[in-house]
């Protein structure tokens, strides 16, 4: 396949769900066309990308897109998945790691902890304690 064929991959992973959706994706081919709604399921043997699809009259599922060789849905699986664990890193920094503002010292918990324990037993000796 040639590499350059996809020219962009978008991925929003979805973080903390209980279903089999992991996150959700577009591809753009070429700078030319782009295919919403391809969707990152995790299955039993790990995860894969399902193909956009609509309900027909007879309400079966019908693929609106779908690769033509096995080789091409291999090729499309790898850029979205490969794609989709990048941004699941970056989100999963973004919610979970808290940057300390800029310039500000960082205490380590234990050093958090003491000040708070201090802080309360210096109430407590003061008569203020809750």
């Amino acid at each position: 396949m040639n590499e350059n064929l996809i020219s962009q991959v978008n991925v929003k992973p979805f973080i903390d769900r209980e279903d089999n959706l992991l996150g959700v994706a577009s591809v753009t081919f070429d700078n030319a066309f782009t295919i919403h709604g391809l969707r990152v399921m995790q299955g039993k043997n790990g995860p894969f990308v399902s193909m956009p699809s609509r309900k027909d009259q007879d309400g079966v599922y019908r693929d609106i897109f779908h690769p033509v060789t096995k080789e091409g849905r291999e090729f499309l699986q790898q850029k979205v998945l490969g794609a989709y664990e990048k941004a699941k890193e970056r989100a999963y920094d973004e919610v979970f790691r808290e940057e300390p503002a800029a310039g500000a010292e960082t205490a380590s918990p234990t050093e958090t902890e003491t000040a708070a324990t201090r802080q309360r037993s210096s109430r407590a000796d003061k008569g203020l304690s809750r």
